[in-house]
């Protein structure tokens, strides 16, 4: 995860946006210990993926809103994304 934001779900309430290379709910948790994931909302996550193919690597970042919104550029990779968000429960049917 290269970045989410989470905020209090309130009007006028907080917002915290971590944004890291390699873990940003790592990052999160270690500046906001108090914060409990539980009570917050999360608003988006990126997740960055990278795929090997022969000999290059090819990387897709897709945003994931909830409660029903991925976006990516499918240009390329679309079915092995989608196929690994669905495997990981975090796009189902409708």
């Amino acid at each position: 995860m290269t970045e989410i934001q989470v905020d209090s779900g309130e009007r006028g309430g907080w917002m915290v946006t971590a944004r890291d290379r390699h873990d940003a709910l790592l990052l999160l948790l270690d500046r906001c210990p108090e914060l409990d994931l539980s009570r917050a909302r999360i608003n988006y996550v990126k997740l960055r993926f990278t795929f090997s193919a022969g000999r290059r690597k090819r990387s897709r970042t897709v945003k994931i809103k909830p409660p029903s919104i991925a976006s990516f550029n499918r240009s390329t990779l679309e079915a092995r994304v989608l196929e690994h968000l669905r495997r990981n429960g975090l796009c189902v049917q409708r």
